[in-house]
């Protein structure tokens, strides 16, 4: 609606959408405004604007939902590591589990550690899409059978007496939980972790944590991980010889791994 003043005569008419009035009458003026602005809206009511069809509106939203996923991704982005469970799996002749005792052997004036060592070790851990610990693909054996110290008596005394190898061959871990790992596991560098799991020695089972440090070079990965436990939470007797005079009531573990990342 425009409204236009024109003094050029005495008498002030006004211009309505088109249609001129006479000022002197501005109850009609108003009226006849009211009168075709309710037209419009009357039609405008009566004639509404077409909505698109349903598909229509279907397409355009699965399209909106197809950019905005493109949208997220940037260009440079990696996918995240491993859209399957991903297995290490353990390089033996590159590997070495030790126990470690403190013992005080007599006619020595100094204690000293009995170690024990062997690399026969098999198995595996395995992640997850979400990097998580599989445990019932994650475990680890030793043979227990071909650890060897410094010392051929020591290690023919453990074998028969203290770990009883010709019944328990060996010893299992079970990985559960790697707290502290990032994901996805980086290429490079070294990273502190705790590794969380059940270890089971002759009859006895128990969730032990290891303090463990990885390190990453491509596929392969090399794992330092050390844990602590006394010989009465599996039921080990201290070993008793004559030529101890003590031993103390605390066994090391130490594993140095090298894994490799598999297909």
């Amino acid at each position: 609606m425009v409204l236009e003043v024109r003094a050029a005569r005495p008498e002030a008419t006004f211009e309505v959408a088109g249609d001129r009035r006479s000022a002197d009458n501005p109850d009609r003026l108003r009226a006849h405004a009211y009168g075709r602005w309710y037209d419009r809206y009357e039609d405008l009511v009566s004639h509404p604007a077409p909505r698109p069809p349903a598909r229509v509106t279907v397409r355009i939203a699965l399209l909106a939902a197809l950019v905005a996923s493109v949208t997220l991704r940037s260009p440079g982005s990696a996918p995240a590591e491993g859209s399957a469970p991903a297995r290490y799996a353990i390089v033996a002749e590159a590997s070495e589990v030790r126990y470690r005792v403190r013992e005080q052997l007599a006619g020595l004036n100094f204690p000293n550690d009995a170690v024990g060592t062997t690399n026969a070790i098999v198995g595996a851990i395995v992640l997850d899409a979400q990097g998580r610990v599989v445990p019932g693909d994650s475990r680890f054996t030793v043979d227990l059978r071909t650890l060897k110290s410094d010392e051929a008596r020591r290690d023919g005394y453990l074998q028969r007496n203290t770990l009883e190898t010709e019944k328990y061959p060996t010893v299992t871990f079970v990985a559960t939980e790697a707290q502290g790992l990032p994901f996805p596991l980086p290429r490079t560098g070294s990273v502190p972790f705790q590794l969380m799991g059940d270890l089971t020695v002759k009859d006895a089972t128990r969730r032990v944590a290891w303090t463990a440090t990885a390190s990453f070079a491509g596929p392969r990965v090399t794992v330092q991980a050390r844990t602590a436990f006394r010989f009465g939470d599996f039921g080990l007797q201290q070993p008793r010889v004559r030529v101890l005079l003590s031993v103390e009531d605390e066994i090391k573990l130490e594993a140095d791994l090298t894994l490799r990342r598999g297909s």
